[in-house]
């Protein structure tokens, strides 16, 4: 091959990759920062709506909530209770910065709830992160947190909220 064509099939390729991750990174960051900005916004929610919104989410998980409103009176230290595949399962929703990170004593009070209940499970719903070492203590406890949590609920969000954080994203 001559050596003209080798620098012609090289730039080539190094162009199509150029243009491949850049494109790719450019798909990553933006979803990072619409998720980061959808996590703010769920922040900047009411306790009870936020809760109301995570207790929807898991409906479509074959969750049913029990007493909801009258657990949403109790506020935000009660544990709401659902019931899944015929069995009680407690919801803890705790409202966080989005770089906040749950300790073992805000996981730890769900874990025990869960086994003096003997209910089947309990899930932890966060904007923020629960630590590493919370969820050691954890046990069995399902944990919606950061993305996991904007997987669960975005979808569900008025498409006016996802046009506002895709405009967003793009400033």
């Amino acid at each position: 091959m001559p050596a003209g064509s080798s620098l012609v099939l090289a730039t080539v390729v190094a162009l199509v990759f150029g243009v491949s991750a850049t494109v790719w990174l450019r798909w990553v960051r933006q979803r990072r920062e619409e998720t980061l900005a959808g996590l703010r916004a769920l922040t900047d929610m009411r306790w009870r709506d936020f809760t109301r919104l995570v207790v929807e989410a898991l409906q479509a998980r074959g969750c049913e909530p029990e007493g909801l409103e009258q657990a949403l009176e109790r506020g935000v230290q009660s544990e709401l209770r659902l019931r899944r595949d015929g069995r009680t399962w407690l919801l803890s929703c705790r409202q966080s910065a989005v770089d906040f990170e749950l300790p073992v004593a805000t996981v730890k009070p769900l874990a025990d709830a869960v086994r003096m209940s003997a209910a089947g499970g309990g899930i932890l719903a966060t904007p923020g992160r629960v630590s590493a070492e919370a969820r050691k203590v954890a046990g069995e406890l399902e944990f919606y947190d950061g993305q996991a949590l904007w997987d669960l609920v975005g979808p569900l969000l008025a498409p006016s909220l996802g046009d506002d954080l895709s405009t967003h994203r793009r400033k």
